[in-house]
């Protein structure tokens, strides 16, 4: 996924997240500040959740701030955005493909993946907004 932050006063910044790349004592702190298990915290982003978002914003903006409060992270809903990059969007069509007929929404999952793939190009650099974000 590709976190976006698009600050009006201030430079747009994106962060590579990789879910199973996230060091230990930051997934930690983020089930601290949300009272949230990891994977709550995975399902929520997805979902669109402010406080997963802003747990994510937080996290990657301590990398450089240290002592970044999370209590100072604000912005306006607008200036975060939560993306699937190309390939996360073939995995999920994939599944969505290989769900039982009776999954609810299946068919409209699938072509709004296939729409959202169709407008990626090849390389695997474009980026789609979630399915909470669009």
């Amino acid at each position: 996924m590709i976190l976006t932050h698009a600050p009006a006063d201030g430079d747009k910044r994106e962060w590579q997240f990789r879910p199973d790349d996230m060091l230990n004592h930051e997934s930690e702190a983020i089930e601290r500040r949300t009272e949230w298990t990891w994977q709550e915290f995975l399902m929520n982003l997805q979902k669109g959740s402010t406080l997963a978002r802003r747990a994510l914003l937080w996290t990657m903006l301590r990398r450089e701030h240290h002592v970044l409060r999370f209590e100072d992270v604000s912005f306006a809903q607008g200036e975060v955005s939560v993306d699937y990059e190309r390939g996360e969007l073939a995995e999920l069509l994939e599944q969505a493909q290989a769900a039982p007929d009776s999954t609810p929404n299946k068919d409209g999952m699938i072509r709004f993946l296939e729409a959202e793939m169709a407008k990626r190009p090849d390389s695997g650099s474009g980026k789609a907004l979630a399915s909470s974000e669009g």
